[in-house]
């Protein structure tokens, strides 16, 4: 009888301890919604900055204004959630620039990063022609002409498939051609 009378007075001195703490301020169990509310506002705040910089730099390309592309783009990668796409337009502003080797890194990363998207695997084609490796061109020519081969002539990427053959092409004919004349 005893222990019955002092489990009880142990469960009313606990549920009441518990009620105390539950009252006392910061001790609630209730969501913080107003944390909630703060940390959604960061969000969207970081996509709002991460659209700006994306669009200003598609926009600065599309102007050829590689050095505004550059900028926008450098920011950008610096942000965790940057796209996946950004490495391939910074490797785009580094061509504009004719800073071939800086966008050797970019396009390398692009096409590690999405092996399937064509056009990655044109430019880093063309930027290997102009820095004379032309073996690697030809890999990605090959890595290329491997994508057609899976798309056959179906895929949504066949135009762009295409063109970056044809483009590869040009660029290593002109590389081997520039090579005779120097030989």
């Amino acid at each position: 009888m005893r222990a019955r009378v002092f489990t009880g007075c142990l469960l009313a001195a606990t549920l009441g301890i518990a009620g105390a703490a539950l009252a006392q301020p910061g001790l609630s169990t209730k969501p913080n919604y107003d944390l909630i509310y703060k940390s959604d506002l960061i969000d969207d705040e970081a996509r709002r900055e991460v659209t700006f910089l994306h669009q200003s730099a598609v926009q600065a390309l599309q102007a050829q204004d590689y050095a505004a592309a550059e900028k926008n783009l450098s920011d950008l990668l610096k942000i965790k959630s940057a796209p996946p796409a950004s490495n391939f337009l910074m490797g785009l502003a580094k061509i504009g620039l004719e800073k071939w080797d800086e966008a050797q890194l970019f396009l390398e990363t692009a096409v590690a990063t999405e092996p399937k998207r064509p056009e990655p695997k044109t430019r880093l084609g063309i930027t290997y022609a102009k820095l004379n490796n032309t073996d690697a061109a030809r890999q990605q020519r090959a890595a290329l002409a491997g994508l057609d081969v899976d798309c056959r002539q179906t895929c949504a990427d066949a135009q762009w498939i295409n063109e970056g053959l044809v483009l590869l092409d040009q660029a290593l004919a002109s590389e081997e051609a520039a090579r005779r004349v120097s030989a």
